[in-house]
């Protein structure tokens, strides 16, 4: 891995969409619309298949490496910043990765532990708040009891 590719690496920061505030508003409610897209966002956003979350998702776990090491973690944020940009703005994109059980991947990549693990764990929970735009995913997201792991990562 060159120092060029190591500083390429950093510098893909994942967008966490910014929520709106409103009256009321309670994180865990479930009955609230999505607070994005925003006007005509969702219309201009890339809407990938099935097969490309899939694969982004088993890269973000860690699957298909036959060693781990610096070039897997690198694969693993990487596919990691993608899948969170994808969902920034998209219904669409959010709920596709919701169906490939994107919810599940993000909980093992906050236990993981090893290089780079503050990265890919900062990657994992800008996830976390753009999926949690949709009500199905602040289900998921408290069932799968990943609050706390949260918390953790604010201390």
């Amino acid at each position: 891995l060159s120092d060029q590719e190591y500083e390429s690496s950093l510098s893909m920061l994942p967008v966490a969409a910014e929520p709106k505030a409103r009256d009321g508003d309670d994180w865990l409610s479930t009955d609230a619309p999505s607070d994005t897209p925003l006007h005509g966002e969702e219309e201009k956003a890339f809407k990938p298949s099935t097969a490309v979350f899939e694969r982004l998702i088993a890269v973000m776990r860690g699957d298909g490496w036959k060693e781990g090491g610096l070039n897997a973690r690198l694969a693993q944020i990487r596919a990691g910043s993608v899948v969170c940009n994808l969902c920034c703005t998209s219904t669409h994109n959010r709920n596709m990765a919701l169906a490939n059980h994107v919810v599940a991947a993000l909980d093992e990549v906050l236990r993981q532990e090893g290089p780079y693990k503050g990265r890919l764990h900062q990657v994992a929970a800008a996830c976390l708040a753009n999926l949690a735009a949709e009500p199905e995913a602040k289900r998921q997201i408290v069932a799968a009891g990943l609050l706390p792991a949260l918390q953790g990562l604010l201390s």
